[in-house]
């Protein structure tokens, strides 16, 4: 009875142990969700928790042995995961696309010294000429529409010209920092990799990897 007592309460005791470094992972990784619930990029991590194997067979009846903690997994949704390049990328697109096209201030139509004024303006100067091509007034009106839209042409090609240059040298600098990145995701890429070899997933360093 004696030594059924003793293993009893040493049983009790490491099942008590147990459920206490259970429930110190899970307070840790609480505290990592709160701390960087603002951080870019962070996903949210949740502990999983099983059931000590095997039981002890105690009086007659087998007796469990408490909590263990299964692993820290980072709560995602893998079908968003798998959107999240492509999309990122048409981001990046759209971006570079709208600074480019910015630039180009002659293509606004409400400009009204822009191209499409101008070009609008010619081919209203000249429309009217067609109807009484004798008239000085309608000829004067006709060359300087036609002058006015020279200059939006030559303002045009200016600014694209500007703009390819800016785009150019803009792509110079992204091409810099795109080896970074690539050393960068090479350097966490073999991190994650030894990580994951002590049966572990390093939630973290994934996370980092994926900004």
């Amino acid at each position: 009875v004696g030594a059924e007592v003793g293993v009893s309460l040493f049983s009790t005791l490491g099942i008590a142990g147990r459920a206490l470094g259970v429930m110190r992972a899970m307070h840790a990784t609480a505290s990592h969700n709160v701390e960087n619930a603002s951080t870019p990029g962070y996903s949210r991590q949740r502990a999983e928790l099983h059931a000590s194997q095997p039981a002890s067979y105690l009086g007659g009846a087998f007796v469990g042995t408490g909590v263990a903690l299964g692993s820290i997994l980072s709560v995602r949704d893998r079908f968003l995961d798998a959107q999240v390049p492509n999309a990122q990328a048409a981001a990046s697109f759209a971006t570079a696309a709208s600074a480019a096209f910015t630039v180009v201030n002659t293509l606004d139509p409400d400009d009204p010294f822009g191209l499409p004024a101008t070009m609008g303006n010619f081919y209203a100067a000249v429309r009217q000429l067609s109807l009484a091509p004798s008239d000085q007034g309608y000829r004067r009106a006709a060359l300087a529409a036609a002058e006015a839209m020279a200059r939006g042409l030559q303002r045009s090609s200016a600014e694209v010209v500007a703009a390819r240059d800016a785009a150019d040298q803009e792509l110079q600098v992204q091409a810099g920092e795109a080896t970074r990145l690539a050393t960068r995701v090479a350097s966490l890429n073999a991190a994650v990799r030894r990580s994951r070899a002590s049966g572990a997933e390093p939630n973290d360093l994934i996370d980092a990897r994926r900004l």
